[in-house]
């Protein structure tokens, strides 16, 4: 099932002995797309303190409750690593996170998902992220270059508003993404057109994602102005039913259909294949 962000933000945070916050912003990965974090605000709980929880400790999205169940207690949230900044995420606090809770370094794994309930994909390397006894040294220092690799962690609050841009001009804003509820792998972007042209919003496949300048604001997508306006409608209140999730795959598979010019972003899937950040 998908889910936008915006119905997440907002939700209670339901550890194993009660409530202990509410998520305010999700950070995701900016090269696979994968939601990395929820920041949960505390509120008077913990005075106003931010804490940042995987998705690997969530077991379940209950929107009727308003709320998303966890494995935490609230004494666990409490005792954990405080954050060094609100508006970065460092590497070093990151590990801290993964040591103190146990979830596994996504960033060891970098196409890892998530799975419900509580189940991280197997790999080759432990969960706690040691490297078995004798694993060869260039094995060691691949993974150890990994380690050191730059934060691509990026705030839905942060490009929520972006521009929008088509190969022959401007086509919207982004207002909401869409994630995948069994892996938190966001599928699909939100584009509110209004400023533009009558029709409200539309739902844009995000392989059809070509550059994000971040410095400037602004999404440029392997679209021409009038393949948005065809796009398949968004309607917040509609729900996403696997027959509506078809008719907006089948939309893009004719979109992705090969054509006389030279191959662009749109036979591609992913955004760090094509834009290193």
């Amino acid at each position: 099932m998908l889910y936008p962000a915006t119905t997440v933000t907002g939700l209670g945070i339901q550890a194993i002995d009660g409530l202990f916050g509410a998520v305010s912003d999700l950070y995701f990965d900016d090269v696979t797309w994968i939601v990395r974090y929820l920041v949960v605000d505390t509120g008077s709980w913990l005075s106003g303190r931010k804490v940042l929880i995987s998705p690997e400790a969530l077991t379940g999205i209950h929107r009727d409750a308003n709320v998303l169940t966890t494995t935490l207690t609230q004494q666990q949230i409490k005792d954990s690593p405080p954050s060094d900044s609100e508006k970065t995420v460092s590497r070093q606090h990151e590990e801290c996170l993964s040591e103190y809770y146990g979830w596994s370094p996504y960033w060891l794994t970098p196409s890892s998902v998530y799975r419900w309930p509580n189940i991280y994909p197997h790999s080759s390397l432990p969960p706690d992220g040691t490297l078995p006894s004798g694993i060869g040294k260039e094995a060691r220092a691949r993974v150890d270059a990994k380690r050191s690799e730059e934060i691509h962690l990026r705030s839905f609050k942060e490009i929520k508003g972006y521009g929008i841009g088509a190969t022959d001009g401007n086509i919207g804003e982004l207002d909401d993404l869409l994630f995948g509820s069994h892996d938190w792998r966001i599928t699909h972007l939100i584009a509110d057109s209004r400023k533009w042209w009558p029709g409200g919003q539309v739902i844009l496949d995000r392989s059809m994602v070509d550059d994000i300048v971040w410095a400037d604001r602004k999404i440029q997508v392997a679209m021409t102005q009038d393949e948005v306006r065809q796009a398949p409608p968004y309607d917040p209140d509609r729900i996403l039913t696997d027959q509506y999730q078809k008719e907006v795959s089948k939309y893009y598979q004719k979109l992705a259909t090969p054509k006389t010019q030279p191959p662009s972003a749109r036979s591609r899937n992913a955004l760090s294949e094509h834009h290193p950040i």
